[in-house]
């Protein structure tokens, strides 16, 4: 990524410095001072090639000394007069001064008001592309201020809505693709052709399978229609070498979602409200999340995200934790702990702070059973380190009267409560155990989740809740009933959602799994100019802790773990 961003950032600075002389010449600017504010022989940078008559002689001494720019002062230069002074820094950032001639052999660099808007503009393409559905990203547009209202009058269109960058802009791909690339359209090619240009391939899986068999091992996206993954895509290292790019000047995207055939009709259309309902039953199981044209809902949720869940609320949109009663952490849940400490003194660190860290130590179940594999540093007999305790999370909560405006809650089988740990050292995700809670009292008991972060605490910080029917009272929200299959949403506009708008539901957690050992690794596989979106949240799924208190640094992770990672 560094050396794609060097190129692309000199691309761009010298698209931005249009005009300059690019030939191996002197370039000679009189009334510039390309040392100005300097010392000879002081400031870094900047030499003294002594005092000549005329600025071709500073010249010659330029050319001899093999230095590419220098600045001659003339005979009204008081004490530096015919002074010739030569940089070999190669930064040339001159300042508009009578009395002197600079000169730059070669292409002449971009001033620092060049760089810096050049620099802008690049920044504002990039994030286009980064994040396509932002659109004319207006934010990132005002930030980098490129209207041209800043002193160096650096300027951009201002961002249009309809379009965003394709990835040709910043990932251009050769002009001339091998000529046994295999060729996929998910719009309008049919897996029973041939893979070329002309009669393409239809799924991306057989696309890959076909190009295994070329030279080039190299699968060409077309961009007509998008491609939906029916399972995650397993590269191994049979896999090595495969590039999987968009065809030339074309942005083709890969989902982990599905697209749902919806009809909307009026759910409460009345007053403020703007809710609408659709059957989707048999398409899909569940709805993790919700895309409307490539544009992210928000599950039914309590605080509301004014800016939808694209948008941060930083510390806000959340309950505060001294807002509610939390139940005391069961520590008998899932049985005692089993403590191992290595006491073996060749095993000894003897180099930490504090004497902090010197044994090789877990605990094995116990409260460290959410875990898979059921085992933490956190769950020893002795953790050490700042406000070290044993691992523990709360059983439940109860929040206080009028915390929750829209409670009690009809049902809240499908609800996850997101809790801060105090002071936000870490975080859980709870769904609620129905038979121990009484929901009536807004009180809730923890069911499967705690384990998604490794320090625990007898009580919560700042909270939420979502995936609530209740809470569906907000535009861009979204409510799916994993019963009947209804689907609800907020529409944020007017009327009902569009006929021709996407909707896609994420399903795959892992779009593209490489999967290698040290032994037989996977190589050189290239995903370029391609689009990935709509994978399903894993913040459900068994979490391990990825060091088992193995203070060496070396990591102990269980596969199952690394395999559902997020993608």
């Amino acid at each position: 990524m560094k050396v794609f961003l060097q190129a692309a950032t000199a691309a761009t600075v010298a698209a931005a410095v249009a005009g300059v002389t690019a030939n191996n010449t002197w370039n000679i600017y009189p009334n510039q001072n390309a040392v100005y504010n300097t010392v000879a022989n002081k400031t870094p940078g900047v030499i003294d090639g002594g005092k000549t008559d005329t600025w071709q002689d500073c010249q010659a001494v330029a050319e001899k000394a093999s230095l590419s720019i220098f600045t001659w002062h003339d005979e009204n230069q008081g004490q530096f007069a015919h002074d010739c002074w030569l940089r070999n820094d190669g930064q040339y950032a001159p300042t508009p001064q009578e009395g002197h001639v600079s000169g730059v052999f070669g292409p002449t660099p971009p001033s620092e008001a060049e760089f810096d808007c050049a620099m802008r503009k690049f920044a504002y393409e990039y994030g286009r592309e980064l994040i396509p559905r932002a659109g004319g990203f207006d934010s990132l547009y005002w930030a980098l201020n490129l209207s041209g209202t800043d002193t160096d009058k650096c300027q951009v269109p201002p961002p249009t809505h309809d379009t965003a960058p394709t990835s040709s802009s910043l990932f251009p791909t050769p002009a001339h693709l091998p000529v046994d690339a295999v060729f996929v359209n998910a719009a309008s090619g049919a897996d029973e052709g041939v893979g070329s240009v002309e009669d393409p391939l239809r799924s991306l899986e057989v696309g890959i399978s076909r190009a295994m068999s070329t030279q080039s091992r190299t699968v060409v996206l077309r961009d007509e229609g998008v491609f939906y993954l029916s399972s995650q895509l397993v590269l191994t290292s049979q896999h090595s070498g495969l590039t999987i790019t968009s065809y030339p000047g074309e942005n083709a995207v890969v989902s982990g979602g599905k697209q749902l055939s919806v009809n909307w009709t009026s759910y409460d259309t009345t007053g403020t409200n703007n809710i609408w309902v659709a059957d989707v039953a048999g398409q899909v199981d569940t709805v993790p999340g919700l895309q409307i044209d490539g544009t992210r809902a928000t599950r039914a949720r309590y605080p509301n995200l004014p800016g939808g869940i694209e948008v941060s609320c930083g510390y806000g949109c959340m309950i505060s934790g001294s807002d509610a009663s939390w139940t005391p952490p069961d520590l008998n849940k899932f049985g005692p702990v089993t403590y191992y400490t290595d006491s073996n003194p060749e095993h000894d660190r003897n180099d930490t702070a504090n004497e902090w860290f010197q044994h090789y130590m877990i605990g094995i179940n116990g409260l460290c059973s959410v875990y898979d594999p059921p085992v933490s540093y956190w769950c020893s007999e002795h953790p050490s380190g700042g406000g070290a305790f044993a691992f523990r999370t709360p059983s439940g909560v109860t929040p206080n009267a009028g915390v929750l405006p829209n409670a009690p809650y009809k049902d809240v089988s499908q609800a996850i409560l997101n809790v801060w740990r105090p002071a936000r050292w870490a975080n859980w995700m709870f769904e609620v155990d129905i038979a121990k809670s009484d929901i009536s009292a807004n009180n809730f008991t923890f069911g499967h989740g705690g384990f998604q972060g490794a320090r625990g605490n007898d009580a919560g910080g700042d909270f939420f809740i979502e995936n609530v029917f209740e809470e569906l009272d907000y535009t861009g929200e979204f409510f799916h009933n994993e019963t009947d299959g209804k689907l609800y949403l907020f529409y944020n506009g007017t009327g009902a959602p569009p006929a021709s708008a996407t909707v896609v539901a994420p399903q795959q957690q892992v779009l593209v799994n490489m999967s290698g050992t040290q032994w037989d690794p996977v190589k050189d596989v290239k995903l370029t100019g391609v689009t990935y979106t709509a994978a399903a949240y894993t913040y459900m799924n068994p979490h391990g802790v990825p060091s088992a208190g193995n203070c060496d640094g070396s990591a102990r992770v269980h596969p199952s773990t690394t395999r559902r990672g997020t993608s």
